[in-house]
């Protein structure tokens, strides 16, 4: 079964080989966790969409949502 840190550990293998370099650290601030605060690591990313006893604030989540925003942009585009 491929976990979230499955897929940040092969993302970031391949954005330190072919780039954009400026998605490393935005990268491993997620699969890490170790941001300002817990609520933007790669642990409740997946707490808050998958298990119903995790709850954040509006804030909290939106906190969450931009901490990933430019890996998002990158992985989605066209």
């Amino acid at each position: 079964m491929v976990q979230l840190s499955h897929t940040l550990n092969w993302l970031l293998d391949y954005v330190k080989a072919n780039g954009p370099k400026y998605l490393i650290q935005v990268i491993e601030g997620v699969r890490t966790g170790k941001l300002v605060t817990y609520t933007n690591s790669g642990d409740s990313l997946n707490a808050i969409n998958h298990n119903h006893h995790f709850l954040v604030d509006p804030d909290q989540a939106f906190s969450m949502w931009a901490s990933i925003d430019s890996i998002m942009r990158y992985v989605m585009k066209p």
